[in-house]
């Protein structure tokens, strides 16, 4: 009986995760020297909502 629960439980596990859109996931914009964005200010113009505003040490 508890191998039954187990399967059931990871395949609706598996549904669900597959079930989840690309939008749910917050983007990491990088700031600093070399990386994705030089300036705060141009990552934030970029960012959506919850995405995740990551400054790097540099000028």
């Amino acid at each position: 009986m508890d191998k039954k629960v187990s399967l059931i439980s990871v395949f609706f596990s598996i549904l669900i995760f597959c079930l989840m859109d690309g939008q749910s996931y917050a983007a990491e914009l990088e700031v600093g020297k070399d990386k994705m964005y030089e300036t705060i200010s141009s990552a934030i113009e970029q960012d959506g909502n919850g995405d995740i505003i990551k400054v790097y040490p540099g000028n």
